[in-house]
């Protein structure tokens, strides 16, 4: 619907003589706002408003007003609007499955999935627009699941697809400059008795990208961490989910 707003705009802007475009260019309010709002409240109206107008005169461009009117019925997902030709070509999301663990004193509080709209979220703060919507577009799917415990510490595991090997690769290297790019992790290591890299600090960050699946935990308890990743029992790992 914006984007055919944006069309009939133009168009009837297309129409005015050079007294109509002076006095309505006049008359236009000049609104400013004295509080500069912090960077992730712009990413969905650049989602809605830039690459979805953006997505609009393709769709327009392809079939005119009677295949925006079909699009109102086939809405792309985020992935879709931030690369049209996904559209198109109608790129299904895929559906991750993740494993609920059995962890001691640790409860599941929710779980959901995670769409490309989420990751330009969580990285283009620290890693770009460029680079966190490149990282998006590859998107296959994705799931998590929170856990807490009754002293309230957080746990949270993610699973993560790709459209295919590179893209999932791409996705993991975004992750980890995100990871490089923050004060509040301190190192980095890894360790013979797990897979994976672990960023250690006031939120501790686990990745692994085996070539399927991309997969994340954070907690802020550093020895839960350690002992999450280290066990291996019943011939399957944690890090297994």
């Amino acid at each position: 619907m914006e984007a055919q707003g944006d069309l009939v705009q133009a168009y009837w802007e297309s129409n005015l003589d050079s007294y109509d475009r002076q006095r309505m260019a006049s008359e236009r309010p000049n609104f400013r706002c004295s509080v500069s709002l912090p960077e992730y409240f712009y990413i969905p109206f650049d989602l809605y408003y830039d690459f979805g107008a953006r997505l609009g005169k393709q769709i327009h461009s392809n079939g005119r007003m009677e295949a925006l009117n079909e699009a109102l019925y086939k809405l792309p997902t985020a992935e879709q609007v931030y690369s049209p030709e996904k559209y198109f070509s109608e790129e299904p999301y895929i559906n991750v499955e993740i494993e609920n663990l059995e962890l001691e004193n640790f409860t599941v509080i929710d779980q959901g999935q995670i769409d490309s709209l989420d990751l330009v979220y969580l990285l283009q703060t620290k890693i770009g627009q460029k680079d966190a919507v490149n990282a998006a577009i590859g998107l296959g799917g994705g799931s998590w699941v929170d856990y807490v415990n009754e002293s309230n510490d957080l746990f949270m595991t993610v699973k993560i697809s790709g459209d295919d090997v590179n893209e999932l690769n791409e996705i993991s290297d975004a992750f980890q400059n995100w990871a490089d790019f923050q004060t509040r992790f301190t190192k980095s290591l890894s360790n013979s008795s797990w897979k994976g890299i672990l960023y250690e600090g006031d939120t501790n960050f686990w990745i692994y990208n085996d070539g399927n699946y991309l997969r994340l935990a954070l907690s802020n308890d550093i020895e839960f961490m350690l002992s999450f990743l280290s066990d291996c029992s019943n011939e399957q790992c944690n890090t297994s989910f």
